[in-house]
């Protein structure tokens, strides 16, 4: 029995914060067998792409198709903690 292709695909996607274009007509296609490493300057997009593939940043425009049976999950740069939260 075969397994159906997972990808993740961008097509044309472009990200607009405010007046500042960041990703700009990008496409993307991830298949089953890739790894990718995103590397880039600073402020280059490097988080909005990932956090654009994991669906947590929307798209001014453009298409995201993700068919990941386990999913895509990014880790945050800054991540929010509860302010009674301990180490023990």
């Amino acid at each position: 029995m075969s397994r159906p292709s997972s990808t993740a695909s961008l097509r044309e996607l472009t990200v607009t914060f405010a007046d500042r274009t960041v990703l700009d007509r990008v496409d993307l296609v991830v298949g089953p067998q890739d790894r990718i490493a995103v590397i880039g300057d600073n402020g280059s997009g490097k988080s909005t792409l990932l956090s654009v593939l994991a669906g947590t940043v929307t798209p001014t425009s453009g298409d995201r198709e993700v068919d990941l049976p386990g999913g895509f999950a990014v880790a945050e740069q800054g991540p929010v903690f509860a302010d009674d939260a301990t180490v023990s």
